[in-house]
């Protein structure tokens, strides 16, 4: 809502910059973001789909824990993740096969062209 505002009140900028500032404004939370994840722990679920289970534990018990890996809520949490995991695997469809499927390929496109926007 605040990005609408701000391209809203730039749209009456004269020139190019009505459209280059908003998008300037993007970028400022974009490196904060960039800048955060590099603080971030690996997410439990990935490291789960890599076969990395240790270290999924071990996230979730700093995450929930308190660096507890027995602990009861760490436990409930690894065994939903390891259900999860295990019922994507035997039931995914993965790959760019599914992409070229007829359906799939109109939805992707639809869902692009949704996102342009036609300016003067």
């Amino acid at each position: 809502m605040i990005q609408f505002f701000i391209q809203y009140g730039c749209s009456h900028i004269n020139g190019t910059a009505s459209f280059r500032l908003p998008w300037g404004i993007q970028i400022i939370p974009a490196i904060i973001l960039f800048i955060g994840l590099l603080f971030f722990p690996k997410s439990p679920r990935w490291l789960a789909n890599k076969d990395r289970w240790d270290e999924a534990r071990e996230v979730l018990a700093d995450l929930h824990g308190g660096g507890d890996i027995n602990h009861p809520l760490v436990s409930a949490e690894f065994f939903e993740i390891e259900e999860q995991v295990r019922v994507e695997r035997e039931n995914s469809k993965n790959g760019w096969q599914e992409m070229r499927k007829p359906n799939i390929a109109r939805r992707v496109f639809l869902g692009c062209s949704v996102q342009s926007k036609q300016t003067e």
